[in-house]
């Protein structure tokens, strides 16, 4: 099975990082169920929407101006790994890696 680590990284250095299988979110400021929050310059309240399964990502800008590996979007895109996502001054780095499962361990 494939795992995303996604690494938050602002002007200052890395902010988190996690690790995740097939999961979708928005990215940014307003905190909601559905929202992945961060603070950083820049960032609007729903910045941008992502979805990841298996080694793809699908990444939409929601008016807060996206980048996706260096180059803004205007829509929804898929991507595969590695992949950065720029929202505002914060970057999030995507690498897939193998996870075990349970009965393999």
């Amino acid at each position: 099975m494939k795992q995303w680590s996604l690494t938050l990284h602002g002007p200052s250095g890395i902010l988190s990082a996690v690790d995740s299988g097939e999961t979708q979110f928005v990215i940014g400021t307003e905190e909601a169920a559905d929202v992945f929050t961060i603070a950083g310059d820049d960032v609007a309240a729903r910045h941008a929407w992502l979805w990841l399964a298996g080694e793809r990502m699908q990444v939409e800008d929601l008016g807060g101006g996206t980048l996706v590996n260096g180059h803004p979007i205007t829509e929804r895109v898929e991507v595969e790994y590695p992949v950065s996502v720029q929202v505002g001054s914060i970057t999030l780095v995507g690498v897939v890696s193998e996870c075990l499962s349970p009965s393999s361990r």
